[in-house]
């Protein structure tokens, strides 16, 4: 053994105490090291475990068309999705305190429950959750509960009037209860809603609208679907509209009872609410508004119907116009 060997091993056994004490120092240290680095790996895995739980991953879509409740349904129960959640946002509104203040452009958003939000959440700060004809204000626009605001949607109004489109198709678009409707001449009408200030989508269709303001101040519409577009220019015709009159509750019942316009194919006419109703096979049951007393019209489609009476006074045919039909049917 060396000279320098044996003297560190001399030292190392003549302060063997000492030298217990060093290597057990490293040996804590080596161990309290590992044990660090250990614990980071787990908590590591377990801080990101729990931010994933409470904070998973999500994705916010702007949909176009607007999709429906079994639309979102389906979604929720793709493999991988957790959660989804469904908003309404309008922003072809503006909003003022009184006359006598200045529009201000506002994004309207509604929820069907704002009692069950899970995603993208609003908070209530004071007064209650919206309910009709109450809604709730961001915080910086310095209103408080109980105060009253006044809504406009003139906007959509720019819009109204009667389109000729390239393919020749007659479209009627018109205001309702703040609601936009459009029509085709002779078929049925569709609400509409506003992904822009000017582009409008069909309810329940891959359908859409869009509205161009010309320079001269004529309005066009550009009307698309999943296979083509057209282009329509509004004219001077006036959107039709049918007035409605009165009709006494005791012929309202005479009107009632089923007819048959072809084999298989009936019409029922029923009393509701003291409302008449129509149904025909195989469709949705609809009211129908009277025009004279013995002619009614349908809101949702573009056809009318009249009442005929028999030598006897009895109620006992109706004639459809529908199309530029008649197809005349018999009470069963």
């Amino acid at each position: 053994m060396g000279v320098i060997r044996y003297k560190i091993w001399h030292d190392l056994w003549e302060n063997l105490g000492r030298t217990l004490r060093v290597v057990a120092i490293i040996a804590i240290g080596a161990f309290a090291v590992g044990t660090v680095l250990g614990a980071k790996e787990f908590i590591l895995k377990d801080v990101n475990r729990a931010w994933t739980d409470s904070n998973p991953a999500t994705i916010a879509l702007n949909v176009k068309p607007p999709v429906d409740d079994d639309t979102l349904t389906a979604l929720a129960h793709l493999d991988g999705i957790e959660l989804v959640e469904g908003w309404y946002q309008d922003r072809t509104v503006r909003w003022r305190r009184s006359p006598d203040d200045p529009w201000q452009p506002a994004l309207l958003v509604a929820l069907e429950d704002y009692g069950d939000q899970s995603l993208r959440q609003i908070e209530r700060n004071a007064g209650e959750w919206p309910e009709y004809r109450l809604m709730g204000v961001q915080r910086d626009r310095n209103l408080g509960v109980d105060d009253r605001i006044e809504l406009d949607h003139s906007i959509m109004k720019r819009y109204t009037g009667t389109y000729e489109f390239e393919d020749e198709a007659i479209r009627y678009i018109f205001l309702e209860e703040d609601q936009l409707f459009s029509q085709r001449k002779g078929s049925n009408r569709f609400r509409i809603f506003p992904v822009s200030e000017n582009m409008f989508v069909y309810d329940n269709s891959l359908s859409a609208i869009e509205f161009v303001e010309q320079p001269d101040g004529s309005m066009i519409a550009v009307f698309t679907d999943r296979r083509t577009g057209t282009k329509g220019e509004r004219t001077s015709l006036e959107v039709p509209v049918k007035e409605e009159t009165e009709v006494p509750l005791e012929l309202l019942k005479e009107y009632t009872g089923n007819y048959e316009l072809k084999p298989g194919f009936v019409i029922e006419i029923t009393l509701e609410d003291n409302k008449l109703m129509a149904q025909a096979t195989g469709q949705e049951k609809f009211q129908i508004f009277p025009s004279s007393q013995i002619r009614f019209f349908w809101k949702v489609v573009d056809a009318e119907i009249e009442f005929i009476r028999n030598e006897n006074g009895l109620v006992d045919s109706v004639i459809l116009y529908q199309g530029g039909q008649e197809i005349k049917g018999t009470r069963k």
